[in-house]
């Protein structure tokens, strides 16, 4: 267990040392490259690696004290913030007060600045390639914090908040009609439109979501999560979503795909084998069909986009219900089933999208379709098997032992 006060004082006496003798560092046993901590006002200190390290066992100890910092962060960003923290910290000490003093009054600051930077993350938009139907929709339609959009409304928007200049959005607009654009003299803008580019240039349209209180690197994980999950939620408007989700994708996904393999036979010559793999796009749609399903789904689209939010909005984890946070977590999980391309990670993945739902395991389950579906636990349910049966089946030869490695099954 991390002694903190023993690990603060560790670090101040080092730090006074090093800045005492800086070629000390040089002249231990074992020479390592100094770093070095921006103080925050135009200097930096150096820091050796026991400093680094008491600095890891220092972050670790406040992140277990605020179990808020497991969702916004990962463990490698908490732990740059509250090393960028000792900088400014480490100024503001009094070094002639005793030992002791000085390491309380570090931890004192290292905490203010740690409360600080617990859920100081301004609103943040990742945008992304995507495709839903056989054509773009022609308005912006948004579910929670993830909006699909065609690409000339993400330009003019991008214009509107200053993001890009007028000469880059009528460049970009004349690109994403197929035409060539012509080197420019400004190389940060050339360079600022091959990026754009290189994301929607071939999309069909663009997906922006807008995260909240997150740290860069969940933010952005995040914010890919969110963008499915919205996928998922249009797509379960249909009889077979995974149908429809293989040709719902992101820019940041496999895109469709032609998997060659060459197979031999003993008794016959080579023959080439191949398979597509996806789909293009989603299911024919026209502009009225849509405009009929979004209205008439409009209270299943605003429950939705509380759950995504529960992956995008810190705050919203924290204070939605119970109920909608569980419910997030069974999207994901549907998500993944529908687009694993393993049939038995599919079953544990759905399974773990019912256990979401039911707060259990195969009673939870059998409990849920009881209230749901309205069949009792006797009931043919599929193939002549009651309910029971099939629930049973699936934890017997699909979750359990498939996670256990115990199946004896294991043929797609």
């Amino acid at each position: 267990m991390t002694d903190i006060h023993k690990s603060l004082q560790t670090i101040l006496a080092e730090a006074k040392r090093i800045a005492v003798n800086p070629k000390s560092i040089f002249a231990a046993s074992s020479p390592t490259i100094p770093g070095l901590i921006n103080t925050g006002r135009g200097g930096s200190i150096l820091v050796n690696r026991a400093i680094e390290t008491e600095i890891v066992k220092v972050a670790d100890w406040i992140r277990k004290r605020k179990p808020d910092t497991f969702e916004t962060h990962t463990l490698e960003e908490w732990r740059k913030a509250i090393r960028d923290s000792f900088g400014p910290a480490l100024t503001q000490i009094d070094y002639k007060a005793p030992l002791d003093e000085q390491g309380k009054e570090l931890k004192k600051l290292l905490e203010n600045a740690a409360d600080k930077h617990e859920f100081g993350f301004e609103s943040r938009t990742w945008s992304m390639g995507c495709s839903l139907f056989t054509r773009p929709l022609e308005a912006t339609f948004c579910v929670g914090p993830v909006c699909f959009e065609p690409k000339s409304t993400w330009l003019d928007r991008a214009l509107k908040g200053n993001h890009i200049s007028r000469t880059s959005r009528d460049r970009l607009t004349r690109a994403f009609a197929g035409q060539k654009l012509r080197p420019r003299k400004n190389t940060s803008e050339m360079a600022q439109e091959r990026c754009i580019l290189d994301v929607l240039e071939t999309a069909q349209m663009a997906c922006t979501v807008t995260i909240e209180g997150l740290a860069p690197k969940v933010g952005e994980h995040r914010s890919i999560v969110a963008a499915r999950l919205a996928q998922a939620t249009i797509a379960l408007l249909w009889p077979n979503p995974s149908v429809v989700l293989s040709g719902f994708r992101l820019s940041v996904d496999h895109g469709v795909r032609l998997i060659r393999t060459i197979p031999f036979s003993a008794e016959s010559r080579m023959i080439g084998g191949s398979r597509f793999v996806g789909m293009p796009h989603g299911p024919e749609m026209s502009s009225t069909e849509w405009n009929t399903i979004t209205r008439n789904a409009q209270d299943f689209f605003e429950i939705s986009g509380r759950m995504i939010a529960c992956w995008t909005n810190s705050r919203a984890f924290r204070t939605e219900t119970p109920l909608l946070r569980c419910l997030s977590q069974a999207l994901f999980f549907f998500w993944e089933g529908c687009r694993d391309e393993n049939n038995l990670m599919s079953i544990v993945e759905f399974t773990a999208a019912l256990e979401a739902l039911s707060q259990g395991k195969s009673s939870g389950i059998l409990r849920l379709a009881n209230a749901q579906l309205g069949l009792r636990d006797t009931d043919e349910f599929i193939h002549g098997k009651t309910l029971k049966q099939v629930v049973t089946l699936i934890y017997s030869e699909g979750r359990s032992r498939t996670l256990h490695g115990t199946n004896k099954k294991i043929s797609p």
